[in-house]
């Protein structure tokens, strides 16, 4: 009988730290399941939104309209451009609330709300995830005037070599706005109302007439703003420079203003007010002088702004236990 004991001892002591090793085992693979399931799901229940813009008027395709999505309608989520066929595919959308805004030369600004919801068939497939189709069709801002000139005249909007070129004296641009308002509509360009300057998300120089102007921000805007669109003949964005521009330079955008044929002064001076808590105040100006084949322009501009803001301040003090 002491054998017998002895024996069976034996046996368990053998097959213990099997029965650990399967039970760790299974362990292991039920934590990754689990991971798989409350993990895996999410990444692939995102979503494809296939974005067609056109011509609310003609029905045909816009091409390089510049688009912001924001999630929740606040929360800027990807900037993009469609392609030449005004397509663009958004990848990677997590279900949610988002408003697609469009900007492009000649049309009116458009926003639309969309919702991105998580149905239940795309959880019987979360794999294959679900792509949406959104058209969305733009309203020209000046259609009449359109019907008018645009078959005598150049396009408004041009691309010759990778780079846009915006013919402000073929659109209204050229009767009602600066320098600065033009820019707003051209393609790839986003301003903000701070003095922000960019092309392609990327910093960018100024060229007027071929001079570099050696001035960012808030400064460049009120000197942008100084110059009437009526003297702008057009303007042209270079989103990937040649080897003729300085190698820190990301993007351009080259600015040609009209030459006047007659010898002698011409020049402008803009006032503006713009209404917040305070009156800002602005002044631009710019001279233009030729005399024969020489042609000069200079330009200034200058502003005051009283800002209102408001601060708030917490103190704590922690009781000293000694008093």
């Amino acid at each position: 009988m002491r054998e017998n004991k002895l024996n069976c001892h034996t046996i368990n002591s053998t097959l213990h730290p099997t029965i650990n090793r399967n039970k760790k085992y299974w362990r292991i693979v039920c934590g990754l399941l689990l991971l798989y399931i409350f993990i895996g799901r999410g990444v692939f229940a995102q979503n494809t939104l296939n974005i067609k813009v056109a011509d609310k008027t003609s029905g045909g395709a816009l091409p390089y309209v510049n688009g912001l999505i924001l999630q929740d309608s606040t929360q800027l989520s990807q900037k993009f451009i469609t392609d030449k066929a005004g397509n663009y595919q958004v990848q990677n959308l997590q279900p949610g609330n988002y408003r697609v805004s469009l900007s492009y030369t000649g049309y009116l600004k458009m926003d639309t709300a969309i919702q991105i919801s998580n149905s239940k068939e795309q959880e019987q497939v979360p794999k294959q995830g679900r792509a949406q189709q959104l058209f969305i069709y733009l309203t020209p801002k000046f259609s009449q005037l359109s019907a008018v000139k645009i078959k005598a005249q150049k396009p408004y909007l041009e691309m010759d070599k990778g780079k846009f070129i915006l013919n402000v004296q073929q659109s209204a641009l050229a009767k009602s706005s600066s320098a600065w308002d033009a820019l707003k509509y051209a393609p790839t360009v986003i301003t903000s109302s701070a003095g922000s300057l960019t092309v392609l998300n990327k910093p960018t120089v100024v060229y007027i007439d071929g001079r570099r102007v050696h001035q960012s921000g808030e400064a460049l805007m009120q000197y942008l703003q100084g110059i009437p669109a009526s003297n702008i003949d057009k303007i042209e964005v270079i989103g990937h420079p040649d080897a003729s521009y300085a190698a820190d330079i990301s993007t351009v955008i080259k600015i040609s203003t009209i030459k006047y044929k007659d010898d002698g002064i011409k020049g402008n001076i803009t006032f503006r007010g713009i209404k917040a808590s305070f009156l800002h105040k602005y002044i631009n100006g710019t001279v233009n002088y030729k005399k024969g084949a020489l042609y000069l322009q200079s330009g200034y501009g200058f502003g005051y702004a009283k800002i209102k803001s408001l601060i708030t301040m917490k103190n704590w003090a922690k009781p000293d236990p000694s008093g």
